[in-house]
């Protein structure tokens, strides 16, 4: 299921905190992940 840009705007840190969260991580992976689910 695709999240709306429009959504997304805004939250970036709250969408980033969130897999910090679970684990650690670096930009790379963060970004792939966020890709992913986005």
């Amino acid at each position: 299921m695709a999240i709306s840009p429009d959504l997304i705007r805004g939250h970036t840190d709250n969408i980033i905190l969130r897999f910090l969260y679970d684990h650690d991580s670096y930009g790379y992976e963060i970004n792939r992940n966020i890709h992913i689910m986005t």
